[in-house]
């Protein structure tokens, strides 16, 4: 059985490549506390939780300007790309967020990933970070702030309040512990047990919309929409229309084309 995708999501300097490596047990994904990001593509880690193979996909950080590592639109891109590259489907979106209060761009990434790239198919939990001072508990956090996401029209399967570090000389040990647990835990019980696979647009009708969009673009007519889900999220971060129809077109036939590369692949 092919190890189920987990992918992790969320703004740049959330935690998600620390949670990584806290469920592998090592630290192989690169981590950075410069506000800008340190990864520029989505990268996938094997992690053994529960005696259950899963794929982490460390994804590249939202919210960036244009002038950090990955500008908002191309992260926008790569994400979709990676989703619709999924042969063996999703089983997870993990979505890391610190402990601040909700933000626009919060309800933002959650309404692109869960309702607009995996259309409320695939359970979608939240992990936050930076919890590690919280008191009594870190789980106190949750308790005082679910009903801001919930008023956000945010809903999660489950939970986990945690730290993702074990701080200087170790201080935060036993919290960072109970994180791993917490989070491995919330894996196992959310994780859904089919994966979910992005429908595809057909390679005839990519290759005809392309064809069109060429002549349309000489003649400024209007322009075929290859992927509808792609231009919406791409609005959703602030592009025009007719921009982001072309960077979404654009998009999807270079992802028929690794389709392609990975179908001769497997002959």
């Amino acid at each position: 059985m092919a190890p189920l995708n987990v992918i992790i999501f969320g703004e740049t300097g959330a935690g998600k490549s620390s949670i990584v490596n806290m469920l592998v047990g090592s630290e192989v994904a690169p981590i950075s506390s410069k506000a800008v990001g340190c990864t520029f593509q989505s990268t996938s880690y094997l992690a053994n939780i529960g005696g259950s193979e899963f794929k982490l996909h460390d994804t590249v950080g939202l919210g960036e300007s244009e002038k950090g590592t990955v500008p908002a639109k191309d992260a926008v891109v790569n994400l979709y790309s990676l989703i619709r590259s999924l042969d063996d489907g999703v089983s997870l979106l993990i979505y890391c967020v610190r402990g601040p209060r909700v933000k626009h761009d919060t309800v933002k990434n959650y309404t692109m990933f869960y309702e607009v790239f995996c259309q409320k198919q695939v359970p979608v939990v939240i992990v936050v970070t930076g919890l590690e001072n919280e008191e009594p508990t870190m789980e106190s956090w949750w308790v005082e702030n679910e009903a801001s996401y919930t008023k956000a029209g945010m809903s999660f399967w489950g939970h986990a309040c945690i730290t993702a570090t074990r701080g200087k000389f170790d201080v935060f040990r036993a919290e960072y512990k109970e994180s791993a647990k917490s989070v491995k835990q919330l894996i196992q019980r959310s994780c859904r047990s089919s994966p979910w696979q992005m429908e595809r647009t057909s390679w005839f009708s990519t290759v005809v919309k392309s064809t069109w969009n060429k002549f349309a673009s000489v003649f400024d007519l209007p322009l075929a929409t290859v992927s509808r889900t792609l231009t919406y999220a791409l609005t959703l971060i602030g592009i025009p229309k007719n921009e982001a129809e072309i960077v979404a077109n654009v998009a999807e036939v270079a992802c028929r084309r690794g389709d392609q590369v990975r179908a001769a692949e497997y002959k």
